[in-house]
């Protein structure tokens, strides 16, 4: 049935990587498919209004990074949110 099918990429037969009566199997004999296929992973389109904005603790240099809707809320945030280095839960302000 696919006897006289060959891979364009190796050049092994369909029975020699499937396996088949008589032929040899592309793993046994340390033949591979090909290069790995990469992953590709969805981009953002960069358009629409979520930004990422940083926040910093109003009693400590500590800082982290979230996003927002800037549609939603064009005005600075201001989050109450637990301080590592404080230990404890401080005010974070959105930073320029």
């Amino acid at each position: 049935m696919y006897s006289d099918w060959t891979n364009p990429v190796n050049g092994l037969s369909y029975l020699a990587v499937h396996g088949g009566p008589g032929e040899r199997r592309a793993e046994e004999a340390g033949e591979t498919h090909g290069p790995p296929k990469e992953r590709i992973m969805a981009k953002k389109s960069g358009k629409g209004p979520r930004v990422i904005i940083k926040m910093s603790s109003t009693e400590s240099p500590y800082r982290f990074s979230t996003t927002k809707n800037k549609r939603n809320h064009p005005q600075r945030l201001e989050l109450r949110r637990y301080d590592p280095v404080l230990r404890r839960h401080v005010l974070f302000k959105e930073e320029k």
